[in-house]
């Protein structure tokens, strides 16, 4: 790195991006709940066609302290290649996606202010000034595609004729999952002759993206047959749209799909996706050649989870993969099916978005590690050089001590985890110790920035508590083999590791007998089989969203074909005694844990009857402490920061009570 960008962006960073620390958290050198939830972030960044300049967005949550509850805050900013930082957008607003005009000359955005109602598109010129309404509806534009010659413009929307002539006469009443003028359509609009309005492109279903190929007017859409998350999740296709009327086919029925890229040419298109239809999750490499419709997987043997996949220059696509608990980027030859590739990054940071214009050797990254959340970097010559720091106050704290530990379950699997304890641990030293564990169960923990509302883990290190994530069987990062060693089997094996976990910690005398468990969704369904089935194993219990009766989240959940086809592998109707038996409440009667019980009223993936069903169960028994919190505005996915502090705050009390409270605590 040059002097002349140092000194640059030591005064940007310092100028822009400097926070003030939380009085409790300053005084202590410790990461309190308040400063945890505050934390800023960068989401999105997009390196400009010419490669000298970056437009990213920062994330910025509400002040618990002042502002109301809502979303977080976006602020758009831009970094050139002397290391100058431009902060173009700031203020209450909300931004979702930025793109670049073809020549440069514009940033193109999906924007909310304060005093609006709608997300509509905007542009704003890199050298400053002010952002420009584009396109507005009556209601949320949902994504936009700019085309590079800059004339086109794709967007999608629900129907606003139907959003306005469907009004009930009862307010309360509505038909369930039938909805069909909810879908998104999509939508061309010229900038050249603005005047004559929108043209509606003809797609059959609820459109979820969309952008255009790059040497043609043609669309890549992907689809799903409703908006119902079920559909997109486990339905959606990639289909081929000349803008006018004709719609080709080039993906489908493989099951969930990720990202896609096409070629510079327009020619082939690299996508992510399920290895099968059953596939937990879209971790998976496949090329296509669109001209002859037919796909193929490379990289078929990769033990990993392609993240992002890019194809800058005709003969390389980039990619970023997780590895296990890290992350790398890589190159590999697009005209080889084998599973060869160049490494160009495989070091500290765990990688979470990449992109590109014309090179694998020039990148802006979006990247977190052990000390940040993710910040922006720019890689640049096979060197990745740090390009913002959100949270200065980071520097200063006294963050716990993160170690990355492997071990074996009963029948021999590898598995990983990550142990965070007090900074002040010697080698001899035992903790009292909670098991965080992941949702999904298709996810995975890497060995980065861990800590989140759920998971306050150098907020419990401060208070000399240890943490441990584990990777249980069926996690994502691994590969697809490892990834289906827990289906059919709901809390058999994949909740067995939690125990083997347990005891790994024991016998590397690296915890007490006081243990906790805590986690969310799928966590929190781990959660509450500990403290049930397991309970005299765990000292205390935390269930997030979590699991209680199989049976009945399958018919409350809005996305019971996923359930079915990538977990259960059977329904329940086929076996409901193994369905009530893979359920907490089933074991009420061995519960002797104290449990935290937390729940949005609005989840439509996790009920949120299942915490009512078992707090029910387990109240009426009366052998342990059990609470029961509702949270009526939020869903599966708490973005609100005053909750989320909330949460954090009851996670670190509730298990620091019970660590006290030894009488209460199993034998």
């Amino acid at each position: 790195m040059s002097q002349y960008f140092k000194e640059h962006l030591k005064v940007a960073l310092l100028f822009l991006f400097s926070s003030i620390a939380s009085t409790a958290g300053a005084a202590t050198g410790s990461m309190s709940p308040e400063l945890l939830v505050a934390l800023k972030q960068i989401n999105d960044a997009r390196l400009s066609p010419d490669n000298k300049r970056i437009a990213f967005i920062q994330n910025i949550p509400r002040d618990t302290r002042k502002a109301s509850v809502g979303p977080d805050w976006q602020e758009l900013f831009l970094l050139d290649h002397k290391g100058q930082m431009r902060h173009l957008i700031r203020g209450l607003n909300q931004i979702q996606q930025i793109k670049w005009s073809g020549d440069g000359q514009q940033i193109w955005l999906l924007m909310r202010r304060q005093i609006e109602p709608f997300f509509s598109i905007y542009m704003i010129r890199p050298d400053g000034g002010e952002a420009i309404k584009v396109v507005a509806r009556k209601q949320h534009i949902h994504g936009f595609d700019l085309h590079n010659d800059g004339q086109s413009l794709a967007y999608w929307y629900p129907s606003e004729q139907a959003e306005q002539s469907k009004t009930p006469k009862l307010d309360s009443v509505y038909e369930f999952e039938n909805e069909p003028d909810k879908n998104h359509r999509l939508y061309l609009l010229s900038l050249a002759q603005m005047d004559k309005g929108e043209q509606l492109i003809p797609v059959d279903g609820h459109v979820v993206e969309a952008k255009f190929a790059p040497e043609s007017q043609q669309l890549l859409i992907k689809k799903a047959p409703s908006k119902n998350q079920d559909d997109i999740i486990m339905r959606a296709e990639y289909v081929l749209s000349d803008g006018i009327s004709t719609t080709t086919t080039l993906v489908s029925g493989l099951g969930k799909l990720g990202k896609a890229a096409f070629s510079p040419d327009g020619n082939k298109l690299a996508f992510i996706a399920a290895q099968t239809p059953s596939s937990p999750d879209h971790g998976s490499l496949f090329l296509m050649d669109i001209k002859r419709q037919k796909s193929q997987q490379i990289l078929s043997n990769f033990e990993g989870m392609i993240t992002n996949v890019l194809w800058p220059e005709t003969r390389n696509l980039v990619f970023s993969a997780d590895i296990g608990v890290r992350s790398i980027i890589a190159s590999k030859r697009a005209n080889h099916s084998s599973d060869s590739y160049r490494t160009l990054y495989d070091g500290q940071l765990i990688i979470r978005g990449i992109h590109s214009t014309d090179s694998d050797n020039n990148l802006a990254v979006i990247a977190n590690s052990r000390a940040h959340p993710d910040e922006l970097f720019w890689f640049k010559r096979g060197k990745m050089l740090r390009s913002s720091n959100s949270n200065s106050q980071l520097d200063e704290l006294n963050l716990g001590l993160q170690q990355v530990h492997k071990f074996k379950a009963e029948d021999g699997v590898e598995l990983e985890g990550i142990l965070i304890s007090p900074r002040d641990a010697n080698t001899s030293a035992r903790y009292d110790t909670v098991i965080f564990v992941h949702g999904g169960p298709e996810s995975h923990i890497s060995d980065g920035w861990i800590a989140r509302y759920s998971q306050p883990v150098h907020s419990l290190a401060a208070m000399g508590i240890q943490s441990f994530l584990p990777n249980y069987r069926g996690s994502s990062g691994r590969g697809d083999a490892f990834l289906k060693l827990s289906q059919g089997d709901y809390a058999g094996a994949e909740f067995n590791d939690l125990l083997v976990a347990r005891q790994y910690l024991l016998d590397k005398q690296l915890a007490t007998d006081w243990l906790g468990i805590s986690g969310a969704s799928y966590g929190g369904y781990a959660a509450a089989w500990c403290a049930t089935k397991f309970s005299q194993y765990f000292s205390a219990a935390v269930s997030i969203a979590g699991i209680s009766n199989q049976t009945s989240k399958f018919g409350t959940t809005d996305i019971p074909t996923e359930m079915l086809q990538t977990h259960a592998l059977s329904m329940p109707w086929q076996s409901w005694q193994k369905w009530l038996q893979a359920s907490p409440i089933y074991y009420s009667e061995k519960h002797k844990t104290p449990l935290l019980i937390m729940h949005g009223m609005k989840d439509n993936r996790v009920h949120y009857s299942q915490s009512l069903e078992l707090y029910r169960h387990l109240k009426t028994r009366n052998n342990a402490p059990v609470s029961l919190l509702l949270y009526p505005e939020q869903g599966h996915h708490i973005i609100d920061a005053h909750t989320q502090l909330d949460i954090a705050e009851r996670v670190t009390r509730w298990l620091d009570t019970y660590r006290l409270k030894a009488s209460d605590s199993p034998d």
